[in-house]
């Protein structure tokens, strides 16, 4: 980060580092990583239990 000794530092809760020097202050935000990719199986192939047209319910006739 520096080539002059730190004199201190602190993380906020909010991701906000700063860091302290003989030279100055800087401030660094850290942001959260992109969310990995879903890793929910893909939906089985074929006919569904119920038949969309009806609902939720199903076919009550």
């Amino acid at each position: 980060m520096s080539d002059t000794p730190i004199t201190g530092a602190d993380l906020s809760a909010d991701g906000v580092l700063v860091i302290a020097t003989e030279r100055g202050v800087t401030a660094r935000q850290i942001l959260a990583a992109a969310p990995a990719a879903p890793t929910v199986p893909a939906q089985r192939a074929g006919t569904t239990d119920a038949d969309a047209s009806h609902g939720l319910e199903g076919d009550h006739s």
